[in-house]
């Protein structure tokens, strides 16, 4: 080969694959290491060793949301009693020294773990249909909401994009 040509390590690895000769300045030693250290993947204990003992927990706790979602389909709106359910059931709760894992953050975690399965998100599962057939049968909208735990918003929005209300004006404050 011309001494003159530059190669990048990945063409002169090809070219001593194929088993021509080595060009100069060549070590194909330092380029098998080099390839074989980008591919090392860590194992799943490894993984857990490295992680914080928070993420642990984290995880314990997706955990306990993807089996009570896939085991007791569960389908209700209420994140408040699903974390009800945790705490009652000895979850640890307390991911980081001291402080427990808000509500808000539960929900969150909830919500991402019924989508990661494919299910509908929880606001959707039904509500909609439940929430007509309330306002057909004579209820008003506060009875709704409350008798659902849901927001009046959604409660508005839902009927009003079904054509059973007519929309009312915005109010500026």
């Amino acid at each position: 080969m011309n001494e003159n040509i530059q190669l990048s390590n990945r063409q002169k690895s090809f070219l001593t694959a194929l088993g021509l000769t080595n060009p100069p300045g060549y070590q194909p030693e330092k380029a098998l290491k080099k390839e074989s250290s980008k591919r090392k993947k860590k194992t799943k204990e490894s993984q857990t060793l490295s992680m914080r003992p928070a993420d642990i927990k984290w995880r314990k706790v997706k955990r306990y949301i993807r089996e009570y979602f896939l085991d007791r389909g569960y389908t209700s709106a209420d994140y408040k009693k699903l974390y009800q359910d945790a705490q009652d059931e000895g979850v640890d709760l307390e991911c980081f020294k001291g402080r427990k894992v808000s509500l808000r953050s539960f929900a969150n975690q909830a919500r991402r773990v019924r989508l990661e399965l494919g299910m509908q998100s929880i606001r959707r599962a039904g509500l909609k249909k439940l929430i007509l057939d309330k306002f057909d049968s004579g209820s008003t909208e506060k009875q709704i909401v409350s008798e659902l735990k849901c927001s009046p918003s959604h409660v508005y929005n839902t009927l009003r994009s079904a054509g059973k209300i007519q929309a009312r004006p915005i109010k500026v404050y």
